[in-house]
């Protein structure tokens, strides 16, 4: 790749290890992100701002 003077192999490479380190993470956000909209979704149709506020992120 002329403009980062590294082979496309390379780059490659680099995306990949990137995307590895960041699986984990982004596993543990969706768990949690789903967990907090279950819970959401378990008050019912017309939650209280008490109730709302009682979710902790």
């Amino acid at each position: 790749m002329s403009g980062r003077f590294i082979t496309k192999a390379e780059l490659v490479g680099k995306i990949i290890a990137s995307a590895d380190a960041f699986a984990p993470a982004h596993g543990q956000l969706t768990g949690k992100r789903q967990m907090l909209r279950d819970q959401i979704e378990a008050l019912g149709a017309a939650p209280t701002q008490e109730q709302l506020d009682a979710i902790v992120w």
